[in-house]
């Protein structure tokens, strides 16, 4: 694991520049002779008050810089948690229609009720669309996935409905006495996922490049 690179903030290089020029110079004058060895305590007085207010100043600036960059950076982990829950979310909804799509490839005279009955889970479809209608969209600052979530959201109600109307329409054989057309109904289910898919992928690709 990398170190985390210790960074000096502007203000206090320039304290300790100052302090490092008033230093010399004493120095400087203390070895040629233009301070007498009775001035030299109050000189030294003077020099240690200057270091010990330099020190406070210098701290003080350390100590907020240093309390910004942590709140900078849990801010980051939390926007980082916040990408990775609504990604979780996003991609329970983009599995969920893709485990459909099958039931919405071939143009069979029966529209195959019994199929739809079998391998579409209402239960987590529902589940999915409950999740995303808990995500506070007003919270987020990105407008692709406020308007990724918001559109998946619509298209699964809308896929939703379909199934369940191709269904009754099945039960009670209205496809045979001039119902909805079976390809009809499959081709909406396509364009509805192909929606879901092209949206899902929008918004993975805002929230790999945060």
């Amino acid at each position: 694991m990398a170190k985390e690179k210790f960074n000096v903030p502007l203000a206090v290089k320039l304290i300790f520049s100052i302090l490092a020029i008033t230093v010399f110079s004493f120095a400087f004058c203390a070895m040629t002779n233009k301070i007498t060895v009775a001035e030299l305590p109050s000189w030294l007085q003077a020099l240690w008050g200057l270091i010990a207010i330099l020190a406070i100043l210098g701290m003080g600036i350390y100590q907020v810089d240093s309390a910004k960059e942590q709140a900078e950076a849990t801010d980051q982990i939390l926007v980082r948690r916040r990408y990775a829950a609504l990604r979780a979310i996003l991609d329970d909804a983009h599995d969920q229609c893709e485990s459909l799509r099958p039931e919405f490839h071939d143009h069979d005279e029966a529209f195959g009720i019994f199929s739809f009955v079998l391998n579409f889970d209402e239960r987590a479809f529902n589940g999915v669309l409950e999740t995303i209608e808990r995500v506070p969209l007003h919270e987020l600052d990105n407008y692709q996935i406020v308007k990724s979530l918001s559109g998946i959201r619509n298209l699964l109600i809308n896929i939703t409905s379909i199934i369940s109307f191709a269904s009754d329409q099945a039960r009670s054989k209205i496809g045979e006495e001039g119902g909805t057309p079976d390809y009809a109904i499959k081709d909406r289910g396509r364009i509805l996922i192909d929606e879901v898919n092209s949206l899902y992928k929008a918004a993975i690709t805002e929230i790999s490049s945060t």
